[in-house]
C-alpha cells in the first residue's frame, strides 16, 4: 500500500495540474486523495498492534468524510452551473463566476480551498492528522524497519499536497480574476444549489470544531479494528472470549484504556471517543460478550 500511495497521489496531483477540464481535473485529484487513504492506511497496518493502529484508522475514517463532502459539493456546484443539455466543463466557462453567481462560488471555493487542506477548513485537520499519525507511527517504530518508510511517505504527501494547490487555487483565481466570457445558465435546480451550500457549511462547521467529528471517526475504527467493547461503570473494559483467558485478553483490554484524543467525556467511564457508555443493553452481562 506504501507504493500505491505515493503513486496514486503523485500521478493524480501532476495529472491534474495540466488539466483545463473541470471535471476531469477533479477526477485525477480524486486519485491524488485516494492515495493519501492509502498513506493513513499504510499507517495503520504498519506496526503488529498498538493503540496507534486505531489513531491511524481514525484519521483514515476522518479524512474519507471530508474528502466526500468537498467533493459532493464541487460536482454539486458544477451540476447547478450547467443545464440539461450542456454541463460545464472547461475551466475558463467559470470566469466571473464570483460575479454572476456569488453564494455557488464562495461555496465552491470553500470546498477546493478544504480539498487544497487550507486551515481551518476540514481538509486540513484531514491531512494534519494523516500525516501526525504516520509519524507517530514512524517514531513508535520498534526495530521492524517501518521508520524511514512512513517519514517518506509524510514528506510526499505534504509535498503533493502543495501541488495540488497549483490547480485548485488555479480555479479559484479563474472565478473571481476573469471577466466573464459567456454566461452560465444555472439551470441545474435547487437540489444542487442546497446541496452546494450544505456541503460547504458542514466543511467550515467541521473545520472550526473538529473535536467531535474526530471522536466519531475514532468510534467507528474502534468498532471496525476490534469490535464491541463492553464499558463498566468503573471505567474499566472487561471481557471473556470464549474458551480463551489470560494476557491476550488482558492486552486487548489495555488498548481500550488507551487515552486517545480527549474531548468532553465523562471521567467515571472510558473516553467516549471509544464508544458511548451505553453500549450493552441493561442486564447484558459483560462476560457474554465476545471481544472480536
Amino acid at each position: 500500500s506504501l507504493l500505491i500511495a505515493i503513486l496514486s497521489m503523485t500521478l493524480g496531483n501532476v495529472v491534474a495540474l495540466w488539466q483545463k477540464n473541470i471535471r476531469r481535473l477533479l477526477a485525477y485529484s480524486s486519485i491524488a486523495h485516494a492515495g493519501y487513504l492509502f498513506l493513513g492506511i499504510t499507517a495503520a497496518t504498519a506496526l503488529p498492534a498498538g493503540p496507534l493502529r486505531g489513531e491511524a484508522l481514525a484519521a483514515t475514517l476522518f479524512y474519507l468524510l471530508v474528502y466526500v463532502l468537498a467533493t459532493l459539493g464541487s460536482f454539486a456546484a458544477l451540476s447547478y452551473l450547467g443545464r440539461e443539455t450542456q454541463q460545464v466543463d472547461d475551466v475558463e466557462e467559470l470566469s466571473g463566476l464570483g460575479t454572476s453567481h456569488p453564494a455557488i462560488a464562495v461555496a465552491l471555493t470553500v470546498c477546493l480551498l478544504s480539498l487544497t487542506g487550507i486551515p481551518p477548513l476540514a481538509g486540513f485537520w484531514g491531512k494534519l492528522m494523516l500525516f501526525a499519525n504516520a509519524l507517530a507511527v514512524a517514531s513508535a517504530d520498534a526495530g521492524i524497519g517501518v521508520r524511514p518508510w512512513l517519514i517518506g511517505l509524510a514528506v510526499v504527501g505534504a509535498v503533493n499536497a502543495a501541488i495540488s494547490a497549483g490547480y485548485y487555487l488555479r480555479v479559484i483565481a479563474t472565478m473571481y480574476f476573469r471577466e466573464t466570457t459567456s454566461p452560465l445558465s444555472a439551470a441545474g435546480g435547487r437540489g444542487a444549489w442546497l446541496t452546494t451550500v450544505m456541503t460547504a457549511v458542514l466543511v467550515v462547521a467541521i473545520g472550526l470544531a473538529p473535536g467531535r467529528w474526530i471522536g466519531a471517526a475514532q468510534r467507528a475504527a474502534e468498532a471496525a479494528w476490534r469490535g464491541v467493547v463492553p464499558i463498566a461503570s468503573s471505567g474499566t473494559a472487561t471481557a471473556t472470549v470464549a474458551g480463551a483467558t489470560g494476557p491476550a485478553v488482558e492486552d486487548a483490554t489495555s488498548r481500550y484504556k488507551h487515552d486517545q484524543y480527549k474531548h468532553d467525556a465523562p471521567a467515571s467511564v472510558l473516553p467516549a471517543s471509544v464508544l458511548p457508555s451505553n453500549v450493552l443493553p441493561a442486564g447484558v452481562p459483560l462476560s457474554s460478550v465476545p471481544l472480536s
